[in-house]
């Protein structure tokens, strides 16, 4: 579980799979920013100074490209390497899933279970290192 406060960005375009998403998050304890739709949560980031603990996003965004792309674009903005959560909708492992420890792509129908506990290993591997 995540004893402070940390924020997570959420881009999901399916509403109810969102809305689901988040409050897992909070139950987790974290602040979440949601959005369905890529240029609304850009213009949401216009107000941010400082990075989110993880972002969640779909594997190909709502406006047709790879969200890796927006993923280093936010990681250069912020200077950070935050992790990343790639949902996609097929279980094939990704390439880029093998050349960046700090990116994890799972199947988009992950049980809530599941994806609690992957995002608990990314939070204690951070806090390893």
């Amino acid at each position: 579980m995540v004893h402070t406060p940390q924020t997570v960005m959420l881009l999901i375009n399916d509403p109810q799979f969102r809305e689901g998403l988040k409050l897992l998050l909070e139950d987790m304890h974290f602040s979440v920013i949601s959005s369905g739709s890529y240029l609304e949560l850009e213009k949401i980031l216009h107000t941010y100074t400082v990075a989110p603990a993880l972002l969640i996003f779909p594997l190909i965004l709502n406006n047709g490209k790879q969200s890796l792309g927006f993923v280093r674009e936010l990681r250069d903005r912020f200077n950070s390497c935050i992790p990343v959560i790639l949902l996609r909708t097929d279980i094939t492992v990704h390439q880029h899933q093998m050349t960046d420890p700090n990116l994890t792509v799972l199947p988009e129908q992950i049980k809530p279970k599941a994806l609690r506990q992957k995002i608990n290993e990314i939070f204690n591997k951070r806090q390893t290192t």
